[in-house]
């Protein structure tokens, strides 16, 4: 018997940001590569195609079986592209960036690049409404397979679990080519930005929760819950034209072990009051997770401002602790201060 014609266990991505929305990129293998990081391996696919029309014209009046489809149209693709956040381990700049630097664009934020000596970052806020948004063409090597993405745009969520690198995934919604056949079955040249510096760990980091600063954290997750709204165009040979951006919600959600019950404003150096902080609506300011310590191997997730919108009573062996979930909101109606993401 012969082996099988393809495989699964060969994957890679490239990705580069669009001049025009929907228009490919030209991508190189040897700068826009994507290092995904899949828990597993023999990963089916990681984009699904789909069709906002699926053809189907009904049944038949006559019989009562079916009528043959037409033709589906609009299609798209979506899927998650898991990844770990690798930072450069050297001193940002223009073209020193973090490892997932387009793909965070992609999820709706713009980037302020600090070049002055000893004070590097580079600081992720989001794009402002009205003033455009970061799209991708996406190249997807798998199967044995190639495929061109073009309007790619994302979602963005972080989970940390344990003592692992956390892990970030982009929910990825996109304008699909159908697949063929990939020889070779990977791109020459194949280049992962910031590859010989490892993600860092999730230990030893610092959560910020309001005024108490010293929490025992068990898991953190962080939620954009990005809206991603289709845009159908019948006089277009496909009839879809790619995807608009909408509303955010960022949460986060902290296990953490639970303090004394303080008193009014419920959270101070010693602890918190979760049913309070709740009941009352208080703000918190800020909210974050820092993960790492060391210069530019180090990065934050912060609400800026943010109030308790659920508290759940969990428990980890005969420790008491809560499931805490924030969600950032902005300084005032028209500003755009809600969250950041700040690589230092």
């Amino acid at each position: 018997m012969a082996a099988p014609a393809k495989l699964l266990h060969v994957a890679a991505l490239l990705a580069k940001t669009e001049s025009t929305y929907g228009t490919a990129a030209t991508l190189v293998a040897s700068s826009d590569g994507v290092q995904m990081q899949f828990d597993a391996p023999n990963v089916a696919a990681t984009f699904e195609i789909k069709y906002a029309n699926d053809g189907d014209i009904g049944q038949s009046m006559s019989s009562l079986g079916r009528i043959a489809r037409v033709a589906p149209a609009a299609r798209y693709a979506e899927g998650t592209i898991p990844a770990l956040m690798r930072l450069p381990g050297a001193a940002y700049s223009a073209t020193v960036l973090p490892g997932l630097h387009r793909l965070v664009q992609a999820a709706g934020f713009d980037a302020t690049v600090v070049t002055s000596a000893g004070t590097e970052s580079v600081t992720y806020t989001p794009t402002a409404y009205g003033s455009g948004y970061t799209s991708l063409t996406l190249k997807a090597y798998e199967r044995q397979e190639v495929q061109v993405l073009t309007g790619a745009l994302c979602d963005l969520a972080v989970s940390a679990k344990d003592g692992k690198p956390p892990k970030w995934s982009f929910a990825t919604k996109a304008i699909a080519a159908l697949p063929g056949d990939a020889s070779p079955v990977l791109p020459a040249g194949l280049v992962f930005p910031n590859s010989a510096v490892a993600p860092v760990p999730n230990v030893g980091i610092t959560v910020t929760f309001g005024s108490y600063v010293t929490p025992v954290v068990k898991s953190w997750d962080f939620m954009l819950n990005r809206t991603i709204n289709p845009r159908i165009n019948y006089a277009a040979s496909n009839a879809h034209a790619g995807f608009v951006p909408s509303e955010r919600k960022p949460q986060l959600k902290l296990t953490i072990e639970g303090t004394a019950l303080q008193t009014t404003p419920y959270h101070n150096a010693s602890g918190f009051d979760p049913y309070s902080l709740l009941d009352v609506g208080t703000s918190l300011a800020p909210v974050s997770v820092l993960v790492g310590s060391t210069q530019y191997n180090k990065y934050a997730l912060v609400l800026n401002q943010g109030q308790v919108i659920d508290v759940k009573r969990t428990g980890e062996g005969s420790s008491a602790t809560y499931e805490i979930t924030v969600e950032a909101y902005n300084s005032t109606a028209t500003a755009n201060d809600d969250l950041s993401i700040v690589c230092t």
